[in-house]
C-alpha cells in the first residue's frame, strides 16, 4: 500500500481508491487511455504503403479484440467469481472447498496463467496470418 501510495504521489491531484468499486473503475479508465494512446501511436506511424496501413490497423484492432476479451474474462473470475458471485458459488464445493472462496484463494490464479498461454497462442496466430512472425 506505501509503493502503491508512493507511485501515485506523483500525479497531480490523484485520490487513492477507497473501495473495490473504485479500483476497478480506475483500472478501467487506465486500459482505456492506454488503447487510446495505442491507436494514436498507430496512426502516427507511417507506412510504405496504404495496403500496409490497411494491414496494420487489421492487426492492431484484432490484437485490441484479443486483449479485450481476455481481459473480462479475467475479471469475471477474479473480481466476479472471487467477490461478486462468492456467495452462490459457495453451495458447490471443490475438493471438500467452497468454490467461491476456491476461486478468490487459487481459481482465478490458475485461469490468469491459463489466460497467459491463450494469449500467447492467438496473438502466434495473428502474426503468422498477418505476416509478422519473421
Amino acid at each position: 500500500m506505501e509503493v502503491a501510495g508512493f507511485f501515485f504521489a506523483f500525479i497531480p491531484d490523484f485520490q487513492y481508491p477507497k473501495n473495490t468499486w473504485e479500483i476497478s473503475t480506475a483500472l478501467l479508465l487506465f486500459y482505456h487511455k492506454f488503447f487510446i494512446q495505442i491507436a494514436i501511436l498507430q496512426q502516427n506511424v507511417k507506412y510504405q504503403s496504404l495496403e500496409d496501413q490497411k494491414k496494420a490497423t487489421a492487426y492492431w484492432k484484432e490484437n485490441i479484440t484479443y486483449v479485450l476479451i481476455l481481459l473480462v474474462i479475467w475479471f469475471l473470475v477474479s473480481y466476479g467469481a472471487g467477490i461478486l458471485f462468492k456467495d452462490f458459488l459457495d453451495n458447490f464445493s471443490l475438493a471438500g472447498f467452497p468454490l467461491g472462496f476456491w476461486f478468490a484463494q487459487q481459481g482465478s490464479i490458475y485461469v490468469f496463467v491459463i489466460l497467459i498461454f491463450i494469449y500467447v497462442y492467438l496473438m502466434n496466430r495473428l502474426d503468422k496470418k498477418y505476416g509478422y512472425n519473421k
